[in-house]
């Protein structure tokens, strides 16, 4: 909108409050809804100028929870654009599908030990593709 981008302030994904980065990452029920499939309750998202902060449940290996917070807002607001500028429809599995497909890219930027991580963000289910075991 600050832009002239696009002409309307709304969220495009949830059609009911205006859009900014925190709506967008966290407090669009679209977006919520997200978190809680990929991170469960215990994951709890910072404010977009505070992304460091974000925690993640006890279970999530520490050294790969910030890669994985990264890669999935990035796939969040690249859903967002295709909404925004392709006129799709939300959509969780489609989201989530691209997820797991950027999951399998970026297990380049993780240590060759922690590798096994993005194995399971890629073998999981559509709904829960990101279940957490313990850091070994």
């Amino acid at each position: 909108m600050q832009k002239n981008i696009v002409d309307n302030p709304v969220c495009e994904l949830c059609l009911s409050e205006e859009e900014t980065p925190d709506h967008i990452i966290h407090h669009c029920p679209f977006a919520a809804d997200f978190w809680r499939r990929v991170g469960g309750t215990d994951m709890m998202i910072a404010p977009a100028k505070e992304l460091w902060r974000s925690t993640f449940p006890s279970s999530m290996p520490k050294k790969s929870a910030s890669t994985f917070l990264l890669l999935c807002c990035w796939e969040l607001w690249k859903h967002r654009n295709s909404v925004v500028f392709w006129q799709e429809q939300p959509d969780l599995r489609r989201l989530m599908a691209s997820c797991k497909e950027a999951a399998s890219s970026w297990s380049c930027r993780l240590p060759s030990r922690l590798k096994s991580v993005t194995t399971m963000w890629k073998h999981r289910s559509p709904v829960h593709f990101v279940v957490f075991h313990s850091e070994k």
